[in-house]
Formats: structure tokens, sequence, C-alpha cells
């Protein structure tokens, strides 16, 4: 709304006298619809004031003007939004074809190629008369979701003499070159994709490839356990780095030095200890601890944690 009261003034400027409006009756809808705010009603004295009218003489426009059907009201005085429209509708009867092309094509890339069609999309529809097909229309529709319909006469005239005026600047000689260069547009467009896409498929590999670390079981001295690895520092690093954090008075209690760490920790650790977990904090049993220790686990889990087994020749 707020963009609207800026340009409605602009716009009843520019087609205040195709709208229909004499001088007097533009002076006065002009001081109204921006000396009034949004959700105020106009007030005549006011306007009056501004335009140098007596207070009955801006009634009688303003009356006049919506007997006219020039401007409608509502619970918030004058319907700016209605008025916008019919602005609107004027400025556009006076595009060119050209214009209003380059203003779809525009809107079209601003919103991007997923929100609908713009003018220049266009289907070539066969015209038959007395059984053969003697000419060609166009239809075209605004988004996805509208209907697809006729241009008007006038348009398909302004269309086929812009294409004529085209076919009088060149020869085929330019509309080959600019095929050409179009589709090496293309190659190279296309060529682009192709390494994109494989320094894509690259990134993912090496996210998914495996990564050698430790996992350290530590226990507080209240008696809870916590897990924790690394995949960058060596073991003595890890250890120093989580007494530094947790205090000297933790205790190693078992160490793990795992081919695949992440996979390991997230989806064996976790799962098979997740009803022993508070937060981020174990309370293992005695039993728990000793399987840690004894390091026998399930098959998947013995992959991620020491590598496939090797392939006998």
């Amino acid at each position: 709304m707020f963009r609207q009261d800026l340009e409605l003034p602009q716009m009843l400027a520019k087609t205040y006298i195709k709208y229909g409006l004499n001088t007097d009756e533009f002076i006065v809808l002009n001081a109204a619809i921006t000396l009034v705010t949004y959700g105020q009603k106009p007030n005549l004295g006011e306007i009056g004031q501004a335009t140098g009218k007596s207070t009955s003489e801006v009634k009688e426009i303003l009356t006049s003007l919506f007997e006219k059907g020039k401007i409608k009201f509502n619970g918030n005085g004058i319907d700016k939004s209605a008025l916008y429209q019919e602005l609107n509708k004027v400025i556009r009867a006076e595009m060119t074809l050209i214009d209003r092309l380059a203003e779809s094509r525009e809107y079209h890339d601003m919103m991007g190629s997923g929100y609908g069609h713009h003018m220049g999309e266009v289907e070539l529809i066969p015209y038959e008369f007395e059984g053969e097909i003697q000419a060609i229309a166009v239809t075209a529709q605004s988004d996805y979701w509208s209907t697809a319909e006729m241009w008007s006469k006038q348009r398909m005239i302004e269309l086929a003499n812009y294409i004529l005026k085209f076919t009088e600047c060149v020869d085929d000689e330019w509309i080959n070159q600019y095929n050409t260069e179009l589709y090496e547009q293309r190659e190279k467009q296309k060529e682009i994709d192709r390494i994109l896409q494989e320094q894509r498929e690259e990134e993912r590999k090496k996210q998914v490839l495996p990564k050698n670390g430790y996992i350290l079981l530590i226990r507080f001295p209240n008696g809870t356990y916590k897990f924790t690895y690394t995949t960058s520092l060596l073991l003595e690093q890890k250890i120093s780095n989580t007494k530094q954090q947790y205090g000297d008075n933790i205790q190693i209690v078992h160490t793990l030095e795992t081919h695949d760490t992440l996979k390991f920790y997230h989806k064996f650790i976790k799962a098979q200890f997740s009803n022993r977990i508070n937060g981020d904090i174990y309370e293992l049993t005695d039993e728990d601890v000793e399987y840690i220790k004894a390091e026998k686990f399930p098959s998947n889990a013995m992959e991620w944690f020491e590598g496939p087994a090797p392939v006998e020749a």
C-alpha cells in the first residue's frame, strides 16, 4: 500500500486527460489521494485549502467523479487500489507491443523461470477457412494457471509489422550468423555446466569418503561417561585437549582407532547406547564398558571400525 500511495499521484498526472478528467477534477482528486493517508476519510476542508476550492466545490467534484465511475469509495474513503488499477489500464493501453514485451521479459527474468510465461512466449495456431488453413493466429497465456487467449487483431497486426520490419533490416547471412553464435554460446554453457557438475560430484565423493580418527570413552568422577572423537588430531593431542576441556580428574577409559569415524560414532555408538544417553552424557553399565573394550562389534560396525575386509585372491 505504501508503494501504491507513492505511485498514484505520478500515474494520475500522466494519465488524467486520457482518463477523462478536466483540470479541476485532476487538481481535487490529486489533492485527495495525496493529502489523505490510508485508512482516513477525505477532509474536504483540507482539500479545499490545498486547491483553492470551497468545501462545497470539492464535495461536488468528488461526487461527480464517483457518479461517472472514475473513483470508488470504501470504508477508508477513496478506494486507492481501484483507482490504481484503472490508471494502470490507461498506461498499459498506451504501451507499444515492444514496450510490453520488454516489461514482461524483465519481470519474468526477475521472478525466475518457474514463475510463468512472459509475453514473448506465444503459440502460433492455424486458422482454417472453408476447409483449408489460410492464416495463423497468436495466442498466449500470462502464467501456468491461466488459459491461453488469442491476441487482439490490432496486436497481431503490430506484431506482423514488427516481423516484416525485421526481415527488411537483415538477410539470411545475418540470421545464420546469429544462429551460429547462439549455438556456440549454448555449447559453451553446456561445457560450463558439465564442469560444474563434475566439481559437485567430486565434492560429494569427498564428503562421503571415510575419515580415519579416534574415539575416546571418558569417565567423570560422578561415574557417568562420555564419547568424544576427532578426525584431525593425533591421539595424544586429542587426549590432551579432552583433559583441558573436562579437567585432569577425568579417566580415559578406552580409545578406539577408527576407519570411518563419523559413521562408527553416529550410526553405531549413539544407536547402540541410545537408551543409556542423557543429553550427551552416557550412564553405562560395567558390561557396556567391557563390551567396548573387547572391540568385538557387529559386522557393519567392524567395517566402520577396521575398514573393509581384504578381498581374497
